[in-house]
């Protein structure tokens, strides 16, 4: 089922598809973060919000395991993203980090793009703090040992800082995540102190090796860290980053439609990507 474009309002020009449910509780805060978003730009009734499609890819098989040679991951998030094309999502963002060490292949698969919330916060910190030289990434070792940041830092000519090498304290952030009493993937709305006094001496740890600004680089290290404050340190939310992205890119002024080949066919798609100016906001 494709989405009919006269049911969208007339100043929105391509509709958002959202693969969440990695963990539970990460659609459900980027979708706040995006109505956040909406609000700050003036949106004042129901026809000033986008439409977008959800899917809670709660089924997926954990990414840190599947990079490690578990079950793979890969065949539920290309499933997700075809039905979130077949609905009509001109665009896909994936609330899970880790999950982006298979973007490449996702994207070889559908005709529309994933856009990368890990490459869009390392250019938010390019843009917005042109100072910094080092920054701290707390994540997942599957995001760490895929080098996502690392990679999309060094392209913005900023060094990585993380505790991977370091087992103790990468283990107390794994421990934050994924602990059956007190992870933050366990324990539903609530945070539990001792999952964020463990995200806390990771960000300690980065701060004494040089960080001078930390990356959530974990969507449930996005839930924990939110409403922490350090005194002399910025946490840049990934979520909130992408939000805004995909706020932009939905109402972006269309400028020109390109059809593409399908990846497997050498006949015309009847899925087309589009180019966009992105408005100022």
């Amino acid at each position: 089922m494709m989405i009919v474009r006269n049911k969208l309002s007339k100043k929105q020009t391509s509709v958002l598809g959202i693969l969440g449910g990695m963990g539970p509780m990460t659609h459900i805060k980027f979708e706040e973060a995006l109505i956040a978003e909406c609000n700050r730009r003036g949106a004042k009734t129901d026809q000033d919000y986008p439409v977008w499609f959800v899917i809670s890819g709660t089924s997926t098989p954990d990414r840190t395991k599947s990079l490690k040679g578990g079950t793979s991951a890969l065949k539920h998030l290309l499933y997700f993203s075809k039905n979130l094309e077949r609905q009509g999502a001109d665009f896909i963002v994936m609330t899970c980090n880790t999950a982006h060490a298979y973007k490449k292949e996702i994207e070889k698969c559908i005709h529309i793009p994933v856009i990368s919330l890990i490459d869009e916060a390392a250019k938010y910190v390019k843009n917005n703090y042109p100072s910094v030289k080092k920054v701290g990434v707390l994540a997942t070792d599957g995001t760490l040992k895929a080098n996502l940041y690392q990679e999309a830092l060094r392209k913005m000519g900023i060094q990585q800082v993380t505790p991977l090498n370091h087992p103790d304290i990468q283990q107390s952030v794994m421990e934050a995540i994924y602990n059956r009493e007190y992870g933050i993937k366990s324990t539903g709305t609530e945070l539990s102190t001792t999952a964020l006094d463990n995200l806390d001496k990771a960000v300690t740890w980065c701060t004494e090796n040089g960080a001078e600004l930390i990356i959530a680089g974990c969507t449930e290290i996005s839930l924990g860290l939110a409403n922490r404050r350090f005194k002399t340190l910025t946490v840049a939310d990934p979520l909130h980053i992408l939000a805004r992205i995909a706020i932009k890119k939905a109402f972006a002024r269309k400028r020109s439609t390109k059809v593409i080949k399908s990846p497997k066919s050498n006949q015309k798609s009847d899925v087309e990507y589009r180019d966009y100016d992105l408005l100022s906001i």
